[in-house]
């Protein structure tokens, strides 16, 4: 019996040395998880602020050009991409969408931009997509 009992002790410290392992575990992926929504929600803000404040007034200044352009409605308080659409007419007889959004970097210390441009029908060779990073803060 002194042999199973001892065998019991050590059984049950070591579950509780796992049990506090896993424990420490979750405490350290709470706070990383923290962390990351934290870094998520400042790099929203940020994303947000640029594409209203440089980003889409840009974009309706492209617009006012074109008289067979329109501006998507910009949502400041969701939207991370800005859209304008040209449609088919007589001297522009193709439809395009631009589009530009907004993406995290790395580490959420970047903001990348890409932008996206489609043409129907394809009447030429043109880029794309093209993509730029920029410091997500001003670094002095």
């Amino acid at each position: 019996m002194a042999g199973t009992e001892k065998l019991a002790v050590k059984i049950q410290e070591r579950i509780k040395q796992d049990k506090e392992g896993i424990n420490q575990k979750q405490v350290q992926i709470d706070f990383r998880m923290q962390a990351l929504l934290s870094q998520r929600d400042r790099f929203a803000n940020s994303a947000r602020r640029i594409l209203a404040s440089v980003v889409y007034p840009r974009i309706q200044e492209l617009s006012r050009h074109f008289d067979n352009a329109t501006v998507l409605p910009f949502d400041e308080t969701a939207d991370t991409h800005c859209i304008c659409q040209f449609s088919h007419s007589a001297r522009f007889p193709a439809t395009v969408t631009f589009r530009i959004a907004l993406f995290p970097g790395d580490d959420y210390n970047n903001v990348d931009v890409h932008s996206t441009m489609e043409i129907l029908p394809v009447l030429m060779e043109y880029k794309r997509d093209d993509e730029r990073s920029f410091p997500l803060e001003n670094r002095r």
